[in-house]
């Protein structure tokens, strides 16, 4: 059986949310924001900047934004939802996935 990485969820509110993208810009590395129009579609040659994606997921313009980032020598994938009470988090840690295999 194959061992999998935990998941990470929580529903951010409006401040919560500020402070996530603020801590990722001020504190992470490698950053990479993967836009998202539908569950399984990724806005193809798509360049966008982390506040880019904080006003857009705002905005209800896309339907999801991953942003992957490295903190502390771990790398990690924050996926970020709009819903009825402000936004879902789903993280996962992308360091422990990979030597999961």
């Amino acid at each position: 059986m194959t061992n999998l990485p935990d998941l990470h969820m929580a529903t951010l509110d409006e401040g919560t949310l500020e402070v996530l993208f603020s801590d990722i810009d001020a504190l992470g590395q490698d950053i990479e924001v993967v836009p998202k129009r539908s569950s399984r579609q990724r806005v193809e040659n798509c360049c966008m900047t982390l506040a880019e994606a904080e006003m857009a997921i705002r905005a209800h313009s896309l339907r999801a934004v991953q942003v992957r980032y490295t903190y502390e020598g771990v790398r990690w994938c924050d996926t970020l939802l709009p819903n009825g009470a402000g936004w879902s988090l789903t993280r996962i840690n992308l360091t422990e996935a990979s030597t999961a295999e």
